[in-house]
Protein backbone atom coordinates (compact mmCIF):
# COMPACT_ATOMS: atom_id res chain seq x y z
CA UNK A 1 0.00 0.00 0.00
CA UNK A 2 1.32 3.40 -0.80
CA UNK A 3 2.44 5.38 2.32
CA UNK A 4 -0.02 8.24 0.99
CA UNK A 5 -3.58 7.41 0.81
CA UNK A 6 -5.45 8.09 -2.31
CA UNK A 7 -8.36 10.28 -1.74
CA UNK A 8 -11.06 6.63 -1.97
CA UNK A 9 -9.29 5.25 1.07
CA UNK A 10 -9.15 9.27 2.96
CA UNK A 11 -12.98 9.38 2.63
CA UNK A 12 -12.86 6.08 4.24
CA UNK A 13 -10.80 6.49 6.56
CA UNK A 14 -12.62 9.79 8.02
CA UNK A 15 -16.13 8.32 7.63
CA UNK A 16 -16.91 10.44 4.26
CA UNK A 17 -18.08 7.42 2.69
CA UNK A 18 -21.42 5.25 3.10
CA UNK A 19 -21.04 2.26 5.29
CA UNK A 20 -21.72 -1.09 3.26
CA UNK A 21 -24.23 -3.47 5.03
CA UNK A 22 -21.62 -6.08 6.37
CA UNK A 23 -19.53 -3.08 8.18
CA UNK A 24 -22.50 -1.71 10.42
CA UNK A 25 -22.83 -2.37 14.00
CA UNK A 26 -26.44 -1.63 13.58
CA UNK A 27 -27.11 -4.15 10.45
CA UNK A 28 -30.91 -4.81 11.25
CA UNK A 29 -34.52 -3.24 11.71
CA UNK A 30 -34.56 -5.49 15.02
CA UNK A 31 -31.01 -3.76 16.03
CA UNK A 32 -32.73 -0.64 15.59
CA UNK A 33 -35.77 -0.99 17.46
CA UNK A 34 -33.71 -2.02 20.46
CA UNK A 35 -31.08 0.52 20.45
CA UNK A 36 -34.34 3.19 20.15
CA UNK A 37 -36.48 1.33 22.81
CA UNK A 38 -33.54 1.54 25.56
CA UNK A 39 -33.42 5.51 25.08
CA UNK A 40 -37.10 5.61 24.84
CA UNK A 41 -37.39 3.59 28.11
CA UNK A 42 -34.80 5.06 29.96
CA UNK A 43 -35.78 8.54 29.58
CA UNK A 44 -39.56 8.91 28.15
CA UNK A 45 -41.06 6.11 30.73
CA UNK A 46 -39.12 6.61 34.04
CA UNK A 47 -37.22 10.00 33.99
CA UNK A 48 -40.00 12.19 32.13
CA UNK A 49 -42.94 10.15 32.50
CA UNK A 50 -43.15 10.68 36.71
CA UNK A 51 -42.92 14.68 35.52
CA UNK A 52 -46.30 14.75 33.40
CA UNK A 53 -48.72 14.97 36.12
CA UNK A 54 -46.53 18.27 37.33
CA UNK A 55 -48.14 20.33 34.16
CA UNK A 56 -51.32 20.65 36.26
CA UNK A 57 -53.53 18.23 34.70
CA UNK A 58 -52.46 14.47 33.87
CA UNK A 59 -54.55 13.79 31.00
CA UNK A 60 -53.30 17.18 29.26
CA UNK A 61 -49.96 16.03 30.41
CA UNK A 62 -50.28 12.87 28.98
CA UNK A 63 -52.00 14.23 25.65
CA UNK A 64 -49.37 16.79 25.09
CA UNK A 65 -46.33 14.61 25.75
CA UNK A 66 -47.75 11.94 23.07
CA UNK A 67 -48.66 15.06 20.48
CA UNK A 68 -44.84 15.82 21.30
CA UNK A 69 -43.51 12.83 20.21
CA UNK A 70 -45.67 12.63 17.18
CA UNK A 71 -44.75 16.11 15.96
CA UNK A 72 -41.06 16.16 16.89
CA UNK A 73 -39.15 12.58 17.11
CA UNK A 74 -40.81 10.68 14.83
CA UNK A 75 -40.35 13.17 11.90
CA UNK A 76 -36.72 13.39 12.96
CA UNK A 77 -36.15 10.14 12.91
CA UNK A 78 -37.89 9.37 9.64
CA UNK A 79 -36.16 12.34 8.08
CA UNK A 80 -32.44 11.62 9.35
CA UNK A 81 -32.53 7.73 10.88
CA UNK A 82 -34.14 6.06 7.93
CA UNK A 83 -32.19 7.77 5.17
CA UNK A 84 -29.29 7.10 7.44
CA UNK A 85 -29.98 3.21 8.27
CA UNK A 86 -30.59 2.50 4.37
CA UNK A 87 -27.88 3.56 2.59
CA UNK A 88 -25.68 4.08 5.03
CA UNK A 89 -24.69 7.55 5.09
CA UNK A 90 -24.01 10.17 7.80
CA UNK A 91 -27.28 12.44 8.53
CA UNK A 92 -24.58 15.76 8.63
CA UNK A 93 -22.79 14.42 5.62
CA UNK A 94 -26.46 14.10 4.04
CA UNK A 95 -27.36 17.64 4.74
CA UNK A 96 -24.41 18.79 2.37
CA UNK A 97 -26.43 18.41 -0.95
CA UNK A 98 -29.08 21.21 0.33
CA UNK A 99 -27.22 23.01 2.96
CA UNK A 100 -23.87 23.24 1.25
CA UNK A 101 -20.34 22.29 3.26
CA UNK A 102 -20.51 24.78 5.49
CA UNK A 103 -24.07 24.96 5.87
CA UNK A 104 -23.93 21.41 7.40
CA UNK A 105 -22.41 22.85 10.19
CA UNK A 106 -25.36 23.95 11.40
CA UNK A 107 -27.53 20.75 12.22
CA UNK A 108 -23.94 19.33 13.60
CA UNK A 109 -24.10 21.92 15.84
CA UNK A 110 -27.24 21.05 16.90
CA UNK A 111 -26.86 17.46 17.58
CA UNK A 112 -23.81 18.49 19.51
CA UNK A 113 -25.74 20.50 21.71
CA UNK A 114 -29.15 18.56 21.58
CA UNK A 115 -26.54 15.47 22.35
CA UNK A 116 -24.67 16.95 24.91
CA UNK A 117 -28.24 18.72 26.94
CA UNK A 118 -29.80 15.46 27.26
CA UNK A 119 -26.92 13.81 28.42
CA UNK A 120 -26.84 16.33 31.21
CA UNK A 121 -30.54 16.16 32.44
CA UNK A 122 -30.39 12.43 32.12
CA UNK A 123 -27.39 12.59 34.14
CA UNK A 124 -29.01 15.06 37.12
CA UNK A 125 -31.95 13.19 36.63
CA UNK A 126 -30.27 9.73 37.53
CA UNK A 127 -27.95 10.97 39.94
CA UNK A 128 -31.02 12.47 42.21
CA UNK A 129 -33.25 9.91 41.86
CA UNK A 130 -30.72 7.57 43.10
CA UNK A 131 -29.57 10.20 46.30
CA UNK A 132 -33.47 10.53 47.00
CA UNK A 133 -34.03 6.48 47.32
CA UNK A 134 -31.12 6.75 49.95
CA UNK A 135 -32.44 9.13 51.25
CA UNK A 136 -35.72 7.38 51.95
CA UNK A 137 -33.46 4.16 52.60
CA UNK A 138 -31.75 5.57 55.24
CA UNK A 139 -34.94 7.81 56.28
CA UNK A 140 -32.99 10.99 56.38
CA UNK A 141 -33.04 14.20 54.10
CA UNK A 142 -29.23 14.19 54.67
CA UNK A 143 -28.50 11.59 51.77
CA UNK A 144 -30.17 13.51 49.33
CA UNK A 145 -27.67 16.42 50.11
CA UNK A 146 -26.33 18.62 46.99
CA UNK A 147 -22.92 17.37 47.55
CA UNK A 148 -23.94 13.39 47.30
CA UNK A 149 -25.95 14.21 44.09
CA UNK A 150 -22.52 15.84 42.93
CA UNK A 151 -20.84 12.82 43.74
CA UNK A 152 -23.12 10.57 42.52
CA UNK A 153 -22.99 12.17 39.43
CA UNK A 154 -19.54 11.91 38.98
CA UNK A 155 -18.93 8.39 39.52
CA UNK A 156 -22.26 7.63 36.63
CA UNK A 157 -19.89 10.09 34.33
CA UNK A 158 -16.79 7.26 35.17
CA UNK A 159 -18.71 4.24 34.66
CA UNK A 160 -20.24 5.74 31.42
CA UNK A 161 -16.99 6.47 30.64
CA UNK A 162 -15.65 2.61 30.89
CA UNK A 163 -18.92 0.96 28.92
CA UNK A 164 -17.91 3.74 25.97
CA UNK A 165 -14.00 2.84 26.05
CA UNK A 166 -15.40 -1.16 25.45
CA UNK A 167 -16.11 0.21 21.66
CA UNK A 168 -20.09 0.89 20.01
CA UNK A 169 -20.61 -2.92 19.49
CA UNK A 170 -20.18 -3.53 23.14
CA UNK A 171 -22.87 -0.95 23.45
CA UNK A 172 -24.96 -2.29 21.55
CA UNK A 173 -24.79 -5.87 22.92
CA UNK A 174 -25.87 -4.12 26.70
CA UNK A 175 -28.75 -2.30 24.65
CA UNK A 176 -29.95 -5.65 23.07
CA UNK A 177 -30.48 -7.16 26.31
CA UNK A 178 -31.01 -3.57 28.52
CA UNK A 179 -34.15 -3.00 25.84
CA UNK A 180 -36.32 -5.53 26.20
CA UNK A 181 -35.94 -5.79 30.29
CA UNK A 182 -36.58 -1.57 30.41
CA UNK A 183 -39.47 -2.76 28.04
CA UNK A 184 -40.73 -5.63 31.09
CA UNK A 185 -40.30 -3.17 33.69
CA UNK A 186 -42.03 -0.43 32.26
CA UNK A 187 -45.21 -2.89 31.31
CA UNK A 188 -44.90 -4.42 34.94
CA UNK A 189 -44.62 -1.13 36.56
CA UNK A 190 -48.11 0.21 34.96
CA UNK A 191 -49.60 -3.53 35.61
CA UNK A 192 -48.76 -3.10 39.20
CA UNK A 193 -49.99 0.65 39.35
CA UNK A 194 -52.92 -0.28 37.79
CA UNK A 195 -53.44 -3.04 39.93
CA UNK A 196 -53.34 -1.15 43.10
CA UNK A 197 -55.09 2.54 42.37
CA UNK A 198 -57.14 1.37 38.83
CA UNK A 199 -56.90 3.22 35.89
CA UNK A 200 -59.29 6.04 36.62
CA UNK A 201 -57.81 6.77 39.48
CA UNK A 202 -54.50 7.22 37.77
CA UNK A 203 -55.80 9.37 34.84
CA UNK A 204 -58.19 11.57 36.92
CA UNK A 205 -55.57 12.39 39.97
CA UNK A 206 -53.82 15.13 39.44
CA UNK A 207 -51.10 16.98 41.70
CA UNK A 208 -51.95 19.78 44.29
CA UNK A 209 -52.41 23.64 42.60
CA UNK A 210 -49.74 24.64 44.74
CA UNK A 211 -47.20 21.83 43.20
CA UNK A 212 -48.23 22.72 39.69
CA UNK A 213 -45.98 23.97 37.13
CA UNK A 214 -48.91 26.13 35.55
CA UNK A 215 -52.65 26.70 35.95
CA UNK A 216 -53.23 27.67 32.08
CA UNK A 217 -54.50 24.56 30.22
Amino acid sequence: MSAVAGPDASAAISGRLPTLEGERVISSSGALFRSIATMGCAVWVFLMGSALPMVGDTRLGIIGFICGILAASIICLVSAALPSFRYGIDSIDASKSFLGVRGSMLPLIGLLLSALGWAAVILAMIARGIGLLLARWSETDAVADERVIILLSLAILGLTWILLRSGFRFVQRMNDLVGPSLMVLAVLSLFLLVRRYGMHHLWVTNVPATAALTQDR
